[in-house]
């Protein structure tokens, strides 16, 4: 009884665990999120936490085993993704279909696949349009910006650094005694997992010398936030 349990409240977890990377497992789970919620009720807020994914799940595989037809579930959720943007449409049902081949122990027929892409969003490139971050745009910007998001904005700009590798650069990747100022992207922040350098100017080195004067405070200041 308890073994059985076990395999029922944990449904998602366990499958999760059979992804090594945690940036995949959280990809693949707010697939699974969106198409549970859609399934059961339009109008919830997939980052509700009152909401029980791993119960809503093992109620929704418990009936397609009896007599639900999943695959006009998939179906009409695929359908409903039609004013995302392509990639992010994908990605979804790459988990809503891990899930359920995982749970159910089926695999999709090449048929019931293509009929499944035939219902995305179709075309290469993303749904939204945006304009080009000029360099005025960029001054309002930093007028409204803190040291620290002054310090990040004019480092980007100048070092064409993506951001999510910028985010994980430590202080010991920046010598700022060479000149220009050498930035050194380490192969584990990168997607490539390859090693680069860049540069940056000497507005952006004298927005991180201010930046760092109060980054200590700073720091101490967000560790006790919220304790009274």
């Amino acid at each position: 009884m308890g073994k059985s349990r076990l395999t029922v409240t944990k449904r998602v977890k366990g499958w999760l665990e059979t992804y090594g990377e945690k940036s995949t497992r959280k990809v693949l789970v707010a697939g699974l999120k969106h198409y549970l919620c859609y399934v059961y009720d339009k109008s919830f807020e997939v980052e509700n936490s009152t909401i029980d994914y791993e119960q809503l799940a093992s109620q929704y595989i418990g009936k397609c085993r009896k007599r639900r037809n999943w695959l006009n579930d998939v179906l009409t959720f695929a359908t409903s993704l039609h004013t995302r943007p392509r990639v992010s449409a994908s990605v979804y049902m790459i988990g809503v279909k891990s899930f359920l081949e995982f749970s159910l122990d089926i695999e999709l027929t090449k048929k019931q696949t293509r009929t499944l892409r035939s219902r995305l969003p179709k075309g290469r490139r993303a749904r939204t349009q945006e304009n080009d971050l000029t360099s005025d745009v960029l001054r309002q910007i930093l007028s409204h910006s803190d040291l620290k998001g002054r310090a990040l904005s004019l480092l980007l700009e100048s070092s064409g650094i993506r951001i999510g590798d910028a985010l994980k650069v430590q202080l010991v990747d920046i010598d700022l005694n060479s000149d220009p100022v050498k930035v050194t992207i380490r192969d584990e922040y990168t997607k490539e997992g390859d090693t680069y350098y860049t540069f940056i100017n000497q507005e952006v080195k004298e927005a991180l010398l201010e930046w760092l004067k109060v980054r200590e405070s700073y720091l101490g200041s967000q560790l006790t936030k919220g304790r009274g």
